[in-house]
């Protein structure tokens, strides 16, 4: 199973229903969600993690889920001024563990930066590939943050 990282950025999308969604969490195993994604590989099964960043008061990673299918050349769900007809790949998933980054319970920037140095945390692109070696790892430490709450 391979892992991605998806960038969630408030100045571009708020995510202003996140505790509805929290909430909806309690009563069923997923939601289903839609993201922009830089890579091409993802696959049915694949697991993504979503790391709040930009303007966000609390970087890290803060929801999960897995990959139901990849569509190619899909229009941005981000509207981008300067470019308001890119075109990237579209990740269709299900988030089955969703924090609420605003109030601090999620897997610290820093915290992934020292244990996982390999990786880049705060990549440009959305859907950058998560180091294999680094997967099973990550998991387990996102599984205790989430077993915590």
């Amino acid at each position: 199973m391979k892992a991605y990282l998806l960038t969630w950025n408030p100045k571009y999308w708020p995510w202003d229903n996140i505790n509805k969604e929290i909430k909806s969490l309690q009563s069923r195993e997923y939601f289903k969600t839609e993201w922009d994604c830089y890579s091409r590989n993802p696959k049915k099964g694949d697991i993504f993690f979503i790391v709040a960043l930009g303007e966000s008061q609390n970087k890290g990673i803060f929801c999960s889920g897995y990959i139901n299918i990849l569509l190619l050349g899909m229009p941005s769900l981000i509207k981008d001024q300067k470019n308001t007809k890119r075109n990237t790949n579209r990740l269709i998933g299900n988030i089955n563990s969703l924090l609420n980054p605003k109030e601090g319970n999620i897997l610290d920037i820093e915290h992934l930066k020292n244990n996982f140095p390999d990786q880049k945390w705060t990549p440009r692109n959305c859907g950058i590939e998560i180091k294999d070696w680094y997967v099973n790892d990550l998991i387990v430490l996102w599984e205790n943050i989430i077993e915590k709450i």
